[in-house]
């Protein structure tokens, strides 16, 4: 019945009129519709991911690819093995929302000897050295695509001086004592790179004695991720940058021509 009396109202003088208003109705409400989502994305939370160390066994790690589940969170188990010595690891995540990153490489080095007292009294040492990996983020663009990245890049000695004596003399006694480069992948071991066969860890759960992120801190449902190492070039992400712009471009010309047709 709705039908008919549509299709008559449309035979009657100014059809075309009401035909133009109600494609008009269609159009901007798919708009408003397209906006109302763009609003969503744009509040979303900045995402935070760990990155942390441990044994081998993973896919490698020199442009490794990998995803959010449902709830935004990074599965367990989301790991890779470093196929070289490694002194920057890189974190991409698609879109414009800043990434952060925490990880125990951010932190002074450790020792485990397996007793507090040494381990007490080494420490303090190596975090006397400043010897720490750095971290930097920010914009950058993929294959044209804008996304976000973080890079930690590992510390170096001081090229000369009285700092570099003293260090040189730290690491080489806690080398003789085997309390540093002892194979395991911890903090000992990745002073000055990740060793060739360590994994790296991605999360957004707890790390070490690091907490893991908030609810607000997620990444959204699915997100495709990735991270590089030494450099490596990242590889472009299959998931295209969001088309709410084009399809806006798209209904704004619709109206016009049924502007110039009316």
């Amino acid at each position: 019945m709705a039908a008919r009396v549509l299709r008559a109202a449309l035979r009657m003088r100014g059809g075309v009129q009401l035909t133009h208003k109600i494609t008009t109705i269609v159009v901007v409400g798919v708009l408003a519709l397209v906006a109302a989502a763009g609003a969503r994305a744009d509040s979303l939370p900045d995402p935070r991911q760990g990155v942390g160390t441990s044994g081998p066994g993973s896919p490698p790690c020199s442009q490794f690819s990998y995803a959010a589940g449902a709830t935004g969170a990074i599965p367990l188990g989301t790991q890779c093995t470093e196929g070289a010595n490694t002194t920057t690891i890189s974190l991409f995540a698609p879109g414009s929302n800043p990434l952060s990153i925490y990880s125990p490489l951010l932190e002074n080095p450790t020792i485990d000897s397996g007793s507090a007292s040494v381990n007490t009294f080494w420490n303090a040492k190596l975090a006397a050295t400043g010897l720490v990996w750095t971290s930097s983020c920010g914009p950058t663009t993929i294959a044209g695509v804008a996304a976000e990245e973080c890079t930690l890049t590992a510390p170096t000695l001081p090229a000369s001086g009285v700092q570099r004596t003293t260090d040189l003399a730290l690491l080489g006694a806690l080398s003789a004592l085997h309390l540093i480069n002892d194979g395991d992948c911890d903090r000992d071991d990745t002073i000055f790179f990740v060793p060739a066969g360590c994994d790296l860890v991605f999360t957004t759960g707890a790390l070490g004695g690091l907490p893991g992120d908030t609810a607000d801190q997620l990444f959204s449902p699915f997100e495709q991720l990735q991270s590089t190492s030494n450099g490596a070039a990242p590889i472009p992400f299959t998931i295209p940058e969001p088309v709410s712009a084009c399809v806006i471009l798209a209904g704004l010309g619709v109206l016009g021509i049924l502007r110039r047709k009316a």
